[in-house]
């Protein structure tokens, strides 16, 4: 569950670079 959650993160926060 942590490793999912922390992968979610890292992928929002390329999405917000890519923006």
């Amino acid at each position: 569950m942590s490793d999912i959650k922390a992968d979610n993160k890292n992928e929002n926060s390329v999405e917000d670079i890519a923006k």
